[in-house]
């Protein structure tokens, strides 16, 4: 072979790099952001659960389906967004997973595809797919072996894989529902950012810390749903273990939750000795642990509970093993499947066909058709596409679901560009093989003139072309239907694809190859990338291929967010309204939260993981309505000594009590017993209103001063006092602000409740109490918090009465006041929502002063619809939709 002349490498060159850059406008004309994940609608849970009353939001982004009387029917999750990342043909799908009270699947339903409609209609029909999950247990078994459907092969693999991967590390107890948090993992692994469901084993999770792709650190496993059957004196308990990189070292056992008697619980907490103890064991070594004779004694006065405790352990790490030894839970690559194994095959022969004199054997190559048309085309069903091309473009490919596909697709591409034989359309192609045997057959031909051929050969280029530009243009145009490769196996399905292949193959008869030659986009474009000679040449199809590369790029370039096309609507071209923004959503707190990126478009669902892991760790932790956080304990401990409560909660408190010392007491965090006494607390609301007797009988234990804070603890002047921790919202606000800083977030907004940070410039707007859903100023919030405390959305009536949450802790009645609403502005979200709280409980007299003297940014709206802003700040420099009196000054 003569050597490639300079010019010859960079026309080859340029041809790879015209595919390659259409692709890549393929990939990023699609939209930035996952599937919206919605909730199931009642009557979506009454075709998996038939006596569905209700469908409430769960846990781990999912939902409980409830029936009569308030019984847990089971649960419902959904794929997205952990399965936007596993495609199928074309793209990856969204599917719902319904799970019975055991933890079984009892039914798998699709919701929404990216994939090709062909296969995903096809899937849809074929119950031998569909029936392989019912049953399943994930928590403990690994995922059985699905039944995929032929031709849909990929789609079928990647739709188990996302269930698969969805529900790994995911599978909750009705009893012990609460997520793992990063906070329970750091005392193993302190550089811990980041849990991950583990695909190979149903139940653990990956400890990933910082570095590309996640650095793996090791492995927690918790001991519940397998656990939930073993009880102590009065219940089940689970734990949580921490388990080294190699898989087998256990690093330490936690107790999390127990339903025992509380007594005996503690003692078991206490007693490290024993949990330590039960490290001592490998994983592999548990199963065949005997009690008695290892001599573990368990804890004094509380063996039941220990035993109970190990016992658990004990059946959780056999699972595990069970799970090990059958090969894992993943859906993902188990070896080679015979089909891939066949291709494989099949590309040896083609290679052997192309390069040696077995091509001029007739009879070698009859045989060989008639093996690519049985085995390639109706076994397999693996063809090269531009509908394959492009899916594998817009969504990326799992090479490890596509491995024979990706080699196929490498061939087919490489073996013309660099050799000139095209090894594809010559003795691979399947429909091509059928052509050419029925030209063989046929008793007749058509000869086509030469004028219809010059014009007949265009086609298959023009379509290509059209291809190229439509697939920038329209990132969820399905082309499957503009070839008739899936008719193969899919003829049923797919109209268009059955149409193309029969007139394909009935021209044929008196064409020879009319398909191949006068119709076929896919052999355009290896014929676009084969080369001719060792001394190529710049030439019209080059030509022809600038200017699709140059017309994809003008497409993309219209419809990106940063074009003339998308700007302001004041016609100023405008950088912060140009940038595509994405949202995150989730619930905490008993309302929601969201989170606006923007310019950010990659890492989205590791982001949202991270943001609701951090809303549920402060939640679980600090929260006054979980009866396990720091704060319900210290309130519920009755005793003047301190109490070791979290540095987090102490640094709330003493801003709380800087801001009680500044409003001279008129806000304090010390009116719990009021706030329970009025209804509004954790134990629900009340009938009537609270007697003289009762609201002077907690007034001793409510107060400021009596509340004192030391390095880690809180100590009570009066056992009694409670604290409420309106404030929280504001710091969860702030924390999750620090955490997307801290993961290269430059520009978002953070909500929560109504309560805002912003980092960059964004539209902002503070609620009209009168008019709920308008605005009585819109603002541009730039790095910094806004937060705002409102009596119109918290007033009830009871026995003839307005009453509010804000209660006066020196009368123990609900604040009057003439303001309906105070919204303020500052660094940080914790001391907005302070100040905020502190205006709308001081009254008429201080209000004022405490504005003045704190230099506090302020917005407020009185009871008669006046609304007063301070001068100078972030509230006078918005837009008021209404009228107004006007700044204070």
């Amino acid at each position: 072979m003569r050597a490639l002349r300079g010019q010859t490498l960079w026309v080859r060159l340029w041809r790879l790099a015209a595919v390659a850059a259409v692709g890549c406008f393929w990939h990023w004309a699609v939209p930035p952001g996952g599937s919206p994940v919605e909730s199931p609608t009642l009557e979506e849970a009454r075709t998996f659960f038939p006596s569905a009353l209700e469908v409430q939001p769960g846990p781990e982004r999912g939902w409980t389906v409830v029936g009569q009387d308030s019984a847990v029917l089971g649960r419902m999750v959904s794929t997205s967004p952990e399965g936007e990342r596993i495609r199928g043909y074309a793209g990856p799908s969204h599917l719902r997973v319904a799970l019975g009270v055991q933890g079984e699947v009892v039914g798998v339903r699709v919701i929404s595809s990216g994939d090709t409609e062909a296969h995903v209609g096809a899937l849809q029909g074929y119950a031998p797919f569909w029936n392989g999950f019912l049953g399943w247990r994930p928590a403990v078994e690994p995922l059985p072996k699905v039944e995929a459907l032929g031709g849909s092969t990929l789609t079928s693999l990647a739709m188990a894989e996302a269930v698969a991967l969805r529900l790994s590390g995911k599978q909750l107890s009705l009893r012990f529902p609460d997520p793992v948090s990063l906070e329970e993992v750091r005392p193993w692994f302190p550089e811990a950012t980041f849990l991950r469901g583990d695909p190979a084993s149903p139940g653990r999770m990956r400890v990933e810390g910082e570095g590309e792709g996640g650095r793996l650190l090791g492995f927690v496993l918790r001991t519940s749903p397998v656990s939930d059957a073993v009880s102590g004196y009065a219940g089940p308990s689970e734990s949580l273990l921490g388990v080294a990189l190699d898989g087998q070292s256990l690093l330490g056992v936690r107790l999390r939750k127990s339903y025992d008697t509380e007594e005996y619980v503690e003692r078991v907490v206490e007693d490290r000795g024993y949990l330590k103890e039960l490290t001592r064991w490998k994983v592999s070594e548990w199963p065949g642990v005997d009690f008695e004779k290892e001599k573990v004694e368990g804890v004094a006065g509380a063996t039941l509970t220990s035993f109970a405790v190990a016992e658990g352990i004990k059946r959780r790490l056999s699972a595990e093993l069970s799970v090990v030894e059958k090969g894992g839970a993943s859906a993902g690559r188990r070896g080679w499947s015979w089909r891939e194994c066949w291709v494989v095959g099949v590309l040896l022969g083609a290679m052997g066909l192309s390069f040696t004199n077995l091509r001029g054997k007739p009879w070698l190559r009859f045989v060989w058709q008639g093996l690519l048309m049985a085995g390639m085309g109706v076994w397999a069903g693996q063809f090269l596409s531009l509908g394959l091309l492009v899916g594998w473009a817009r969504h990326g490919v799992d090479w490890r679901q596509a491995a024979s596909g990706i080699l196929l697709v490498a061939v087919a591409l490489l073996v013309p560009w660099g050799t000139r034989r095209q090894v594809y359309c010559h003795h691979v192609c399947p429909h091509g093989a059928a052509q050419e045997w029925l030209g063989k057959l046929s008793r007749f031909s058509v000869p086509v003139p030469p004028a219809w051929h010059r014009v007949l050969s265009w086609i298959p280029g023009g379509t290509l072309s059209a291809m190229a530009l439509l697939g920038v243009a329209f990132p969820t145009l399905d082309f499957a239907q503009w070839e008739p490769f899936d008719a193969w196996l899919l003829a049923g399905v797919l109209g268009g694809s059955t149409f193309l292949a029969g007139i394909g193959l009935l021209a044929s008869l008196a064409v020879p190859q009319a398909y191949c030659r006068y119709g076929c986009p896919t052999g355009a474009l290896l014929k676009f990338v084969r080369s001719t000679s060792t001394q190529e040449r710049f030439g019209g199809r080059d030509a022809a291929a600038f200017g699709v590369v140059l017309l994809a790029a003008a497409i993309f370039w219209v419809k990106s967010p940063g074009s003339p096309a998308r700007r302001s609507p004041g016609g100023e071209s405008s950088e912060v309204q140009s940038a595509p923004v994405a949202e995150l959503r989730g619930n905490g707190f008993g309302t929601t939260w969201s989170v606006k990126l923007r310019g950010q478009t990659m890492g989205l669902d590791a982001l949202r993981e991270a943001v609701a892991g951090e809303v549920e760790r402060l939640e679980r932790t600090l929260s006054p309505w979980r009866k396990e956080s720091a704060t319900s304990q210290f309130n519920a401990a009755e005793t003047t000594l301190p109490v070791q409560v979290p540095e987090e909660l102490c640094r709330i408190v003493n801003f709380a009590q800087r801001v009680s010392r500044a409003s001279a007491g008129n806000y304090d965090i010390t009116v719990g017993p009021l706030v329970s006494l009025w209804g509004y607390g954790p134990e629900g609301p009340r009938e009537g209103l609270p007697s003289a007797e009762e609201i002077q009988r907690v007034l001793p234990s409510v107060g400021w001063e009596k509340l004192h804070v030391g390095a880690g603890t809180l100590r009570k002047s009066d056992p009694r006092m409670q604290v409420v921790l309106s404030l929280l919202q504001g710091h969860a606000v702030d924390q999750v602000a620090r955490l997307l800083s801290e993961r290269g977030c430059t520009e978002y907004l953070v909500e929560l409740g109504g309560e805002l940070f912003a980092r960059g410039r964004w539209t902002v707007a503070v609620e009209n109490p009168a008019k709920p859903g308008t605005s009585v100023r819109v603002l541009e919030l730039a790095d910094s918090a806004l937060a705002t405390s409102g009596l119109y959305r918290a007033r009830r009536v009871a026995n003839g009465r307005e009453v509010s949450h804000f209660l006066s802790p020196k009368t123990g009645q609900p604040v009057e006041s003439d303001r309906e609403l105070c919204s303020v502005a500052g660094p940080s979200c914790l001391e907005a929502k302070g100040w905020a709280a502190a205006l709308m409980a001081t009254g008429t007299d201080g209000f004022l002063e405490l504005i003045r003297a704190e230099g506090l940014d302020a917005l407020w709206v009185e009871r008669g619809g006046g609304i007063l802003w301070t001068e100078g700040g972030l509230f006078s420099r918005g837009h008021a939709p209404e009228a107004g009196r006007g700044p204070l000054r």
